[in-house]
């Protein structure tokens, strides 16, 4: 009787046991399923709102572009044109020298005007190759002898998704815009491999570098790697003191 009453007794303590295993498993689960939900929620809620901002961003680039290219560009046209009847009424040759040059700044001033409302324009952007877009940012650098600026094509360029090539190249201007202002670089080597059914883009600058670890959360450099994830693209960014930075990133092309 007693050992029936033990057998009786660690029985019910086993299936006890095993119950209140089940509800701590089934509770934990719950709570893990609870967090990983409320995470998908807080990324998808904070890539909308990225994705709000670069909208916004994009507009107001492209009217900035309008504005550049209708605007001023037609102010510096005009200004061309009065020089250009100028010329015709100087006979003397110092003044004269003086008009001409003017006139030539003026049609520099309109041709980079022209280059800078493309990079501007979604609309351009979105209707050439990626690398006919990166090679007249890299002209426009070496015509104004700002960076010794090198681009590189590897394999056979494939089609990119016209949103996603925005991005990129959005992602390739903030690149280089650190390394003219705050890196100080002097040259800048940008290579696109096609390799596949991949894109591997990389940026070199001989920078002064600095410290990753250092950087703010709110920097252009956080943004890249914002941009980066809306498009699933793998984004890594190194830089050492002295030595300069460089930028990779993977994107898949299918």
């Amino acid at each position: 009787m007693e050992q029936t009453l033990i057998f009786i007794t660690s029985i019910t303590l086993f299936i006890l046991v095993v119950i209140f295993l089940v509800i701590v498993n089934t509770y934990a689960k719950k709570k893990s399923e609870l967090i990983l939900r409320n995470e998908l929620e807080k990324q998808r809620f904070e890539q909308a709102i990225v994705e709000a901002q670069l909208e916004i961003q994009e507009q107001i680039l492209k009217n900035i572009g309008s504005e550049l290219h209708d605007n001023l560009g037609q102010l510096l046209s005009i200004a061309n044109i009065q020089l250009n009847i100028l010329e015709e009424s100087v006979e003397d040759q110092t003044q004269l020298n003086q008009i001409l040059e003017a006139n030539n700044l003026v049609e520099k001033s309109i041709n980079e005007i022209r280059t800078i409302s493309k990079t501007f324009n979604t609309d351009y952007l979105a209707n050439n190759s990626l690398s006919e877009i990166i090679q007249v940012e890299v002209d426009r650098f070496k015509r104004l002898r700002f960076i010794d600026a090198s681009f590189e094509i590897i394999g056979e360029e494939e089609f990119i998704n016209k949103k996603d090539q925005i991005i990129i190249f959005r992602i390739l201007q903030e690149f280089i815009n650190n390394s003219l202002k705050h890196a100080e670089a002097k040259a800048l080597a940008i290579i696109l491999n096609f390799d596949k059914d991949q894109l591997n883009l990389t940026i070199k600058d001989n920078g002064k570098g600095f410290d990753i670890n250092a950087v703010d959360r709110n920097s252009g450099l956080y943004n890249m790697e914002s941009r980066a994830k809306l498009i699933n693209a793998a984004f890594e960014l190194s830089s050492v003191i002295g030595e300069g930075t460089t930028l990779t990133l993977l994107y898949n092309l299918n």
